[in-house]
């Protein structure tokens, strides 16, 4: 399992934390209380999840895993994500749309553009986080995302 040895239970500064990300992050498209309304949601072509509903949508399970994996866009929950729904890799590799408008209909893109620095600002160049700090930022949207949840 993924997110074994994570802190589902939480710590109340982990949630805090969980929260402040959520916030940073997500709030912006699925509202501040994740119920997938939003300002920025009336912009988007597919309304953003309520969040506060997987548990209820899954037989009362909330899976951490699998919405780890969701937000990652890895496993089958990310199959039904919008191509709206922002990519958590590295800066560094140009994000091209899953899917883009041709003549009204949705097609897929041709190729994924890497961006390369020149070797001497390579150095300086630190657009990234570490991958432990996006796995840890992504734990506890996650831990948050579990304490909201609607019964």
């Amino acid at each position: 399992m993924l997110l074994s040895g994570s802190t589902l239970a939480g710590w109340p500064q982990d949630l805090d934390k969980g929260k402040a990300e959520f916030l940073a992050y997500c709030a912006s498209c699925h509202g501040a209380d994740a119920s997938g309304a939003s300002v920025k949601a009336a912009e988007l072509r597919a309304r953003p999840a309520d969040l506060t509903t997987i548990a209820k949508r899954n037989r009362g399970v909330f899976d951490a895993d699998s919405v780890y994996k969701a937000i990652i866009r890895e496993g089958a929950a990310s199959r039904h994500l919008s191509d709206e729904m922002p990519n958590w890799q590295c800066r560094h590799e140009q994000q091209i749309p899953m899917r883009k408008r041709v003549r009204g209909r949705l097609v897929p893109p041709l190729a994924k553009k890497k961006l390369h620095a020149p070797a001497a600002e390579s150095l300086l160049d630190l657009p990234c986080d570490p991958e432990m700090v996006i796995k840890e930022r992504l734990l506890s949207i996650v831990n948050y995302l579990a304490k909201i949840q609607i019964k």
